[in-house]
């Protein structure tokens, strides 16, 4: 009773013209067995619907729509007039001979709608193309015949390939994107927590092409970065206003995203990891002040402290206000501070204050020991980078009796004049 009320709805069907079927079976190429292949499709008023099924073989692959570094995405050549809309189930993403490919293993079904097609019956040609340690590319001719009985479980078979397919929402409504140096950046949110998320990427406008991704999330929030180059390999120079096509998996839901690349973001006020940046700033000055050319001066100024006697307390401060130069300086130098009122008001009065401290001022003249004379505050300091006229190490060429000191970094330093001691180091 059940097949005979079967047989009467699929003739009502075929008077009425609404669904006929047609089934290559399954296909296989003489120079390619380790895939095998079966289109099957149902006409209705308008278009008709077909599955493209696709089985391989371990450790072989085929692509999807954008296969990435390397690869050629599967396609089916049909008589002039009948177009295709393909819809990708989520890929996967292999590593093949050091190239980042999208695409699947072992078996998938991709759902095909067609229009255009008239007459019971249709020709065309799928070129297949499928990877190990070697990739062939293989043809297979399809034939479907639409005059054929209907497949009673096809349209729950389409139903259930349509459902692996990606929806436009239902992962993140919050998705964006710039440029950061030659990485493109995707930052979103989602509902609850992100779950083991993925990202597969169509190639940009201008054939620009996404790498390998380094994704990073926590609780609701994600951060995909991923090196973008040109076909020539060249980094980009914007992609402000770019089309991007991806799609974004959390858990087991997808989303396919197709949005706008934005501006680059200013960059922050302040830099991030500082106290990483403080902690190689030391080490630096650590290697600086190791230098050959420092060790003299290190020694020079040893020497005094040995040999200062009741002006010990005037090397500390001196001592005191190079240090100072030298932690301050990077300070100064960088905004907000140069030329602004703490540099005025606050850095400044500080300098002059422990030059009175001191007793040192400007044009002031102070003795020089065993000579007898008087050394202008304005005489001039010979670094130990320049030229030494006289030949004679440590010593200026004028004053044989000025030992050659490199001046402190800012003026709080280097604005002290030369002190003669009774040694005959000069500080």
């Amino acid at each position: 009773m059940v097949n005979l009320f079967r047989g009467f709805v699929f003739l009502w069907l075929s008077c009425i013209g609404i669904v006929h079927a047609a089934d290559t079976g399954w296909l296989v190429s003489p120079q390619n067995d380790h895939a095998r292949i079966r289109f099957q499709a149902e006409r209705e008023q308008t278009h008709v619907k077909g599955l493209l099924t696709v089985e391989l073989k371990p450790g072989w692959k085929t692509y999807w729509r954008s296969p990435g570094e390397g690869g050629v995405a599967p396609k089916i050549s049909w008589p002039e007039g009948v177009t295709d809309s393909w819809s990708w189930p989520v890929p996967s993403r292999f590593d093949i001979s050091g190239m980042t490919t999208q695409g699947y293993h072992d078996k998938v079904t991709i759902p095909i709608t067609l229009n255009g097609v008239k007459g019971d019956t249709l020709d065309g040609t799928l070129t297949l193309s499928t990877c190990s340690n070697v990739c062939l590319l293989t043809d297979y001719p399809l034939h479907l015949d639409f005059t054929q009985p209907v497949d009673e479980g096809f349209s729950s078979e389409f139903e259930q390939a349509m459902r692996a397919v990606p929806g436009t929402s239902g992962v993140s409504r919050d998705l964006s994107a710039w440029l950061a140096g030659d990485k493109l950046v995707i930052t979103g949110t989602t509902d609850g927590k992100w779950d083991n998320p993925g990202i597969y990427f169509d190639p940009l406008e201008g054939d620009i092409l996404p790498g390998e991704p380094v994704i990073k999330h926590d609780g609701n929030t994600l951060r995909v970065t991923v090196p973008v180059t040109d076909e020539w390999g060249d980094k980009p120079a914007s992609l402000e206003g770019k089309r991007l096509s991806f799609v974004l998996t959390n858990g087991g839901h997808a989303q396919q995203t197709t949005m706008t690349v934005g501006a680059t973001p200013a960059a922050p006020s302040a830099p991030e990891g500082t106290g990483k940046m403080v902690l190689f700033a030391l080490l630096g000055g650590l290697i600086l002040n190791l230098m050959p050319c420092v060790l003299p001066v290190m020694g020079m100024k040893l020497n005094s402290i040995l040999q200062a006697g009741s002006d010990r307390r005037a090397i500390r401060l001196r001592f005191l206000a190079t240090s100072t130069g030298i932690l301050t300086r990077p300070i100064v130098r960088r905004a907000p501070f140069k030329n602004s009122l703490v540099e005025r008001f606050v850095l400044a009065p500080t300098c002059r204050a422990i030059h009175r401290r001191l007793g040192l001022h400007a044009g002031k003249s102070v003795p020089t020991g065993s000579a007898g004379g008087v050394i202008p505050s304005n005489v001039e300091r010979v670094t130990t980078d320049r030229p030494n006229p006289g030949g004679t190490s440590g010593l200026h060429a004028n004053h044989p009796h000025l030992a050659i000191i490199p001046p402190p970094p800012i003026a709080l330093a280097s604005s002290l004049p030369a002190r003669r001691q009774p040694s005959g180091t000069v500080l």
